[in-house]
């Protein structure tokens, strides 16, 4: 009995440990935040972004400058990995196809020793394959029958089929495109018909309020050919200006462009947490209105 007691003792513990460190991992994924920073200057075309996890443990960077392409990597310990790194990619892409090569070779080499085994069989048994000869002798006459029926095998599709068929693909990319936006456009209407704005927008305020830069820095001038247009992004940027008292960010407006530009440095730097998206996804999904609005989406 006292043996049957430290067992159930010890798996016990053992069960609560595995439950304290999976609510451990729940808590971090949840609670713990995830950190971005950027930074930018628009006129020398060079720009910087870093996405960080677990103090740092975790981290996503990209760098794009004018003279180089754009790079990013994932960083664990501070090493890069070769999880996105696209000359990773093409190497376990080797890998793999050598050793589907090698994997050809040796099927090939089975099947090549069967095949001499076959033959050092019938080289043994001559007789039994004379009797198997015989057997086939009808092929051509099946040969001759699809000769008189004049039917032919069918031919692969040629260079210049392929060369046609190249085209009407590049259309249904454009076209495929132009669905895509249609439907945002689509979806944005129907929510502003269905009068969802006034449902949805408090709770987008919430987790905008929970996201949004906690620090943001910018002398950035401005001006579009349209003067109305300047005016509109002015007061829409003002906003969040006086709503989260942003003390160094610097906006100048052009009125008198007769082009759109955009000229300045900019650096910004925040934090999410997982659990804010998840409450705003879960209040959304609580409304009746927003829920049948997902249906209609579905069926359409």
């Amino acid at each position: 009995m006292a043996v049957l007691l430290s067992i159930l003792k010890i798996t016990g513990i053992v069960l609560l440990i595995i439950l304290l460190a999976f609510l451990a991992v729940v808590a971090c994924i949840l609670f713990v935040p995830v950190r971005y920073q950027g930074s930018g200057d628009i006129e020398a075309k060079k720009y910087k972004a870093r996405i960080s996890w677990m103090l740092g443990l975790i981290q996503f960077r990209a760098e794009h400058t004018d003279q180089e392409e754009l790079r990013y990597g994932i960083y664990i310990l501070g090493r890069r990995t070769g999880i996105l790194d696209p000359g990773q990619r093409e190497k376990r892409k080797d890998r793999k196809e050598k050793k589907q090569a090698k994997k050809r070779e040796k099927e090939k080499a089975k099947f090549q020793k069967k095949r001499e085994k076959q033959k050092s069989r019938i080289i043994l048994d001559p007789e039994g394959a004379r009797e198997r000869k015989q057997e086939p002798a009808r092929k051509p006459e099946a040969q001759g029958q699809t000769e008189a029926s004049g039917k032919q095998p069918e031919q692969t599709v040629g260079p210049e089929m392929k060369s046609t068929a190249f085209e009407p693909q590049e259309e249904n990319r454009v076209s495929r495109v132009w669905k895509i936006c249609k439907k945002v456009l689509e979806i944005v209407k129907d929510i502003r018909d269905k009068n969802l704005i006034g449902l949805l927008l408090p709770k987008v305020k919430r987790l905008f309020y929970h996201i949004r830069p906690r620090k943001l820095k910018a002398e950035l001038t401005f001006g579009f050919s349209d003067p109305s247009v300047t005016g509109k992004v002015l007061g829409g940027i003002s906003w969040l200006f006086f709503l989260y008292q942003y003390e160094e960010f610097i906006l100048v407006p052009d009125f008198e462009t007769d082009e759109t530009y955009i000229r300045g440095t900019f650096q910004i730097s925040g934090h999410i947490r997982i659990i804010h998206l998840l409450i705003f996804a879960l209040g959304i999904l609580k409304e009746k209105e927003f829920r049948a609005f997902i249906k209609s989406l579905k069926l359409n």
